[in-house]
C-alpha cells in the first residue's frame, strides 16, 4: 500500500513540473492547402503538404482529407506556383468548411546563393518552408513561421528532390511552436478575450 502512494505522489510532482503542452480541443478541423512551392518541385511540394498532414493528424485534429482539399483548391482556380494572399486563404477555408486552414509556402529548395569567391562546396542543401495557420471564422492569422532546414540528398541532373524524412522534419519544425503554444489557445478556437 505505502508503495501506491510514492507511485501516486511521483506522478502529482511529475505533472506539476513538466511543462504544459498546450492540446487541440477536440472536434476540430484543420485544412491544409497544397504546399506552394517556387524554387522547387511538386515531389517536393507534396511531401511537404503529406508530413504537415500527419502533424496535425498526430495532435489529435481532424484533417480533411488531400482529395477534398485538392478539388477545393482546384474549385478556386488556383495554382501551386503562385503565392495568394491571407485572403485567399480564408476563403479557401470558408469553402471547404473548416475551423482552420494551414497555408503553407516551400519557398527555396536546394543550395542558396552565395558569395562568388565561396568555394562551392561550403554551401549546403537546405528548404525554406514558412507556414501560416489562419481562422476562416474570424479571419485572423494566429500563427506564422519560417524556417530553413539543411538536408543531404543527391542531385539528380542538378535537380534536387527533399527526401521524405528531411520533409517530416521540416514539417515538425515549422510547426512545434504551434503544437507547444498555440494549439488550444483563444486565438485558435476563436474566442475573443
Amino acid at each position: 500500500m505505502p508503495h501506491r502512494r510514492y507511485l501516486a505522489l511521483a506522478a502529482v510532482i511529475a505533472g506539476c513540473c513538466l511543462p504544459a503542452l498546450a492540446a487541440a480541443p477536440q472536434g476540430r478541423t484543420v485544412a491544409i492547402m497544397p504546399t506552394q512551392y517556387f524554387s522547387a518541385d511538386a515531389q517536393s511540394a507534396d511531401r511537404i503538404t503529406a508530413s504537415l498532414v500527419e502533424q496535425f493528424r498526430g495532435h489529435g485534429y481532424n484533417v480533411i482529407p488531400m482529395e477534398k482539399a485538392r478539388a477545393t483548391f482546384a474549385a478556386l482556380k488556383l495554382e501551386p506556383s503562385r503565392h495568394y494572399a491571407d485572403a485567399t486563404a480564408l476563403q479557401f477555408g470558408r469553402r471547404i468548411g473548416s475551423d482552420l486552414v494551414v497555408y503553407p509556402s516551400l519557398l527555396a529548395l536546394g543550395t542558396p546563393a552565395t558569395k562568388s569567391d565561396a568555394p562551392p562546396d561550403t554551401a549546403s542543401l537546405g528548404a525554406v518552408l514558412h507556414v501560416r495557420v489562419l481562422n476562416p471564422r474570424t479571419g485572423k492569422t494566429i500563427y506564422t513561421r519560417q524556417v530553413r532546414h539543411h538536408f543531404e540528398a543527391d542531385a539528380d541532373g542538378g535537380r534536387v528532390t527533399l527526401p521524405v524524412a528531411d520533409a517530416d522534419a521540416t514539417a515538425s519544425e515549422v510547426t512545434q511552436n504551434y503544437f507547444e503554444r498555440v494549439a488550444g489557445s483563444r486565438e485558435e478556437i476563436g474566442q475573443h478575450r
